[in-house]
């Protein structure tokens, strides 16, 4: 039974290597940032994602890729001409932080695969086989006729 309850995640992942789940929050407010759970739902810790209208932004979703090595999906990035972009940061037990721009971390743009707009990345996986990144765009908004999509990207954006 989960002892914490956190409103707003809109991504999840599972890391086999320690057993954990990561959910990330992209309200703005509080709570936005990444939170770490047992896969019985007992909060383990939250993971700052800087202030979320001058840092990360509107981060959608997460996956673990290897080892302490995570993706993470953005769209509508903060002070960028970007309208989608992937972070890859290493998480590890000692981490209560991350910065868009850590330097540890590798920012891909794939804003010319993508729209520019708040429909864009909503939903990431990572297939270690062909080191590609499946990231799912929702439906338009209202009044749009674009359906879901499901993109396949390499680590150039394309």
């Amino acid at each position: 039974m989960p002892t914490a309850s956190i409103s707003g995640l809109s991504g999840v992942a599972y890391n086999p290597n320690n057993n954990t789940v990561f959910g990330i929050n992209n309200n703005n407010d509080a709570t936005h940032g990444l939170f770490e759970f047992t896969v019985d739902g007992m909060f383990i810790r939250k993971i700052s994602l800087g202030a979320p209208t001058t840092d990360f932004g509107d981060p959608e979703d997460i996956t673990w890729m290897y080892d302490d090595v995570y993706a993470i999906i953005l769209e509508n990035v903060v002070g960028s001409a970007a309208g989608a972009q992937i972070v890859i940061t290493h998480i590890n037990t000692s981490t209560t932080a991350i910065a868009h721009t850590n330097v540890t971390s590798t920012i891909i743009d794939i804003s010319g695969t993508m729209p520019l707009n708040n429909s864009a990345g909503e939903g990431i996986a990572y297939d270690p086989d062909r080191d590609l990144f499946y990231v799912v765009k929702e439906k338009s908004a209202a009044g749009g006729d674009l359906p879901a999509t499901i993109y396949t990207i390499d680590r150039s954006g394309t």
